[in-house]
């Protein structure tokens, strides 16, 4: 690997996951989400998918995107640390630090495809690893299963009464709070 030196451009093979802001997929921006009861009524609701905390609805989701490119960064600093086990170097650009860096795109980008397989594998493998951890046997999944279920229902029970109020709020021709 080539030892870079302050002020030299290297790249850093960035992969990861990034925050991605989006339109609600439930509201699609509008903010209000129209329920439509079974015997036909409308009632205009606040969209609560993307009303997360005090600010209610905000028309946007955040949702996090793999990445996987090389990116150009400028050296702006250098921690050397020698040792027993050999010299270690850490570069700093701004306020990111690399261990490791490349001298071109394409060395980053084949490392970038590298990783990005090694973390495919991993999640479309993650059901196995949990299958084989030898702490969470059948009788651990049932039990765990069991319990989500018994929580469904009662969810569904909520659900079901705060529907019923919807509807009588509509007949009422009270506004949605």
């Amino acid at each position: 690997m080539k030892i870079f030196a302050i002020g030299d451009t290297a790249w850093w093979p960035h992969v990861g996951r990034e925050p991605i802001t989006a339109i609600c997929s439930i509201c699609f921006g509008q903010r209000k989400v129209t329920l439509i009861l079974g015997n036909k009524e409308h009632v205009l609701l606040d969209c609560d998918y993307c009303g997360k905390g005090y600010k209610g609805p905000q028309g946007v989701e955040t949702i996090y995107e793999f990445i996987s490119r090389p990116e150009k960064v400028i050296i702006t600093g250098i921690d050397i640390k020698e040792s027993e086990q050999g010299i270690e170097r850490t570069y700093y650009s701004g306020c990111h630090y690399f261990r490791e860096l490349y001298e071109t795109m394409e060395e980053a980008a084949a490392v970038c495809v590298t990783i990005k397989e090694k973390q495919e594998l991993e999640e479309s493998t993650r059901a196995e690893y949990i299958k084989a951890n030898c702490k969470k046997n059948f009788a651990w999944n049932a039990g765990y299963h069991r319990r989500c279920a018994k929580k469904a229902r009662e969810d569904a029970e909520y659900h079901e009464r705060k529907a019923a109020l919807c509807s009588a709020r509509a007949k009422t021709g009270e506004e949605s709070k």
